[in-house]
Protein backbone atom coordinates (compact mmCIF):
# COMPACT_ATOMS: atom_id res chain seq x y z
CA UNK A 1 0.00 0.00 0.00
CA UNK A 2 2.49 1.99 0.56
CA UNK A 3 4.41 1.82 -3.05
CA UNK A 4 0.34 2.55 -4.22
CA UNK A 5 0.50 6.15 -2.13
CA UNK A 6 4.38 6.28 -3.36
CA UNK A 7 3.10 6.22 -6.91
CA UNK A 8 0.41 8.80 -6.09
CA UNK A 9 2.11 11.27 -4.67
CA UNK A 10 4.82 10.93 -7.97
CA UNK A 11 1.27 10.68 -10.33
CA UNK A 12 0.36 14.45 -8.52
CA UNK A 13 3.67 15.83 -8.84
CA UNK A 14 3.86 15.27 -12.51
CA UNK A 15 0.68 16.40 -12.74
CA UNK A 16 1.92 19.74 -11.15
CA UNK A 17 4.88 20.23 -13.44
CA UNK A 18 2.68 19.44 -16.56
CA UNK A 19 0.42 22.54 -15.12
CA UNK A 20 3.35 24.44 -14.55
CA UNK A 21 5.01 23.61 -18.07
CA UNK A 22 1.43 24.30 -19.75
CA UNK A 23 1.48 27.65 -17.93
CA UNK A 24 5.06 28.36 -19.24
CA UNK A 25 3.98 27.92 -22.63
CA UNK A 26 0.78 29.97 -22.52
CA UNK A 27 3.04 32.97 -21.59
CA UNK A 28 6.13 32.21 -23.59
CA UNK A 29 3.41 32.04 -26.95
CA UNK A 30 1.92 35.23 -25.83
CA UNK A 31 5.05 37.59 -25.06
CA UNK A 32 7.75 35.59 -27.09
CA UNK A 33 8.54 33.60 -30.08
CA UNK A 34 7.27 30.08 -30.09
CA UNK A 35 11.19 28.67 -30.55
CA UNK A 36 12.22 30.22 -27.12
CA UNK A 37 10.75 27.82 -24.47
CA UNK A 38 11.90 24.63 -26.94
CA UNK A 39 15.06 25.91 -26.72
CA UNK A 40 15.21 25.85 -22.28
CA UNK A 41 16.37 23.31 -20.76
CA UNK A 42 13.64 23.20 -17.95
CA UNK A 43 11.07 22.14 -21.01
CA UNK A 44 12.57 19.37 -21.55
CA UNK A 45 10.60 15.90 -20.23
Amino acid sequence: MRMIRFDHIIFLFHTWMAMVVIASVAVSKSSFPASSYLLSPSFRY
